[in-house]
């Protein structure tokens, strides 16, 4: 896990630390802190699986699952995400003919009136980083995860807010 972060010699370090992801400092420096948070392994066919995959190794982003609930959580260059594709099976007709409205409206960074952050919210998550004030306490202030205010911050999200 920390190799592939840290380590650009690593054969997988470009999915992991070349995208920005990282171990917090408390599991970086210490083993037992990482056990202390995540637990024991449950079994052998059990790994650590972050739960947001664009966010970090961190308490609250990391379980332990089998193979199984990781393939449901993977980057996908492209297509329906296989969560939305069972809902979408189980749809009935009428809804599922509004399905392209519905994906263009859940694009992330767009104008929706519905989204957690308004762009208000995204100026002062940018002013307190701004500050020095640590992405992970704007994230608990904001109700999201540390991830989504990387993002905000480095205007991979939100990009049309000045």
């Amino acid at each position: 896990m920390i190799r592939r972060c840290i380590d650009p010699a690593h054969i997988s370090y470009r999915y992991y630390g070349g995208r920005g992801i990282s171990v917090c400092q408390d599991w970086y420096l210490s083993f037992a802190r990482f056990i202390r948070d995540m637990g024991q392994c449950p079994s052998s066919q059990h790994s650590i699986d972050r739960i947001d995959n664009d966010g970090n190794y961190e308490a609250g982003n990391c379980q332990w699952a089998n193979k199984s609930i990781q393939a449901q959580n993977q980057r996908r260059k492209r297509g329906i995400p296989t969560a939305v594709k069972r809902r979408l099976t189980r749809m009935p007709i009428e809804q599922a003919l509004q399905i392209p409205t519905l994906l263009t409206q859940a694009r992330p960074g767009t104008r929706n009136p519905h989204a957690r952050l308004q762009e208000d919210d995204i100026r002062l998550i940018r002013s307190l980083e701004q500050g020095g004030m640590h992405k992970s306490a704007i994230a608990r202030r904001f109700g999201v995860n540390e991830s989504a205010i990387r993002k905000i911050c480095k205007r991979l999200a939100w990009s049309h807010v000045k």
